[in-house]
C-alpha cells in the first residue's frame, strides 16, 4: 500500500509540471473565444508563450493572456520588430502597408523615450 505522503508528492510535482507549461489559460478562456473562423470577432490564437483572441473587423486583440514569473524580468531594450501574426489566417493579417507612417511613428516614439524616460 502506497503512503499517503507519497501520493502528496506527486499531486505536487504534476501541478508544478503543468504550470511550469505556459499555459496562460489555466483559469478559463475570458471570452470563449474558439479557433472557428466563422466567429471572427472572438477568434483563438494560442502561440507558445501567450494566447489571445482576435477581433478581425478592429484588426486587433480584445484580450492576451501570458504567464510571468520572475525570469521574464530584466534589463532588455524594448523591441519594435513588429510583423503580421502567422497564426491568423492569411487574409486577416495586418501588414505594414495598412499603417502609413508606422515607422516614423516609431522612431517619434523612440526619440521621446529616450528624452524622457520617466514620462511614457
Amino acid at each position: 500500500m502506497r503512503q499517503p505522503g507519497f501520493v502528496l508528492v506527486l499531486i505536487f510535482i504534476l501541478s508544478a509540471f503543468v504550470f511550469a507549461q505556459n499555459k496562460p489559460l489555466d483559469f478559463g478562456n475570458p471570452s470563449n473565444a474558439t479557433d472557428d473562423t466563422k466567429k471572427p470577432v472572438n477568434f483563438l490564437v494560442v502561440h507558445n508563450t501567450f494566447t489571445l483572441s482576435y477581433n478581425r473587423p478592429r484588426g486587433s486583440a480584445n484580450w492576451v493572456a501570458w504567464h510571468l514569473d520572475a525570469s521574464n524580468l530584466g534589463d532588455e531594450d524594448r523591441s519594435n520588430a513588429f510583423a503580421p501574426d502567422t497564426m491568423l489566417p492569411e487574409p486577416w493579417r495586418i501588414s505594414e502597408e495598412a499603417f502609413p507612417g508606422l515607422e516614423e511613428v516609431i522612431c517619434a516614439r523612440l526619440e521621446i523615450e529616450q528624452k524622457h524616460p520617466k514620462q511614457i
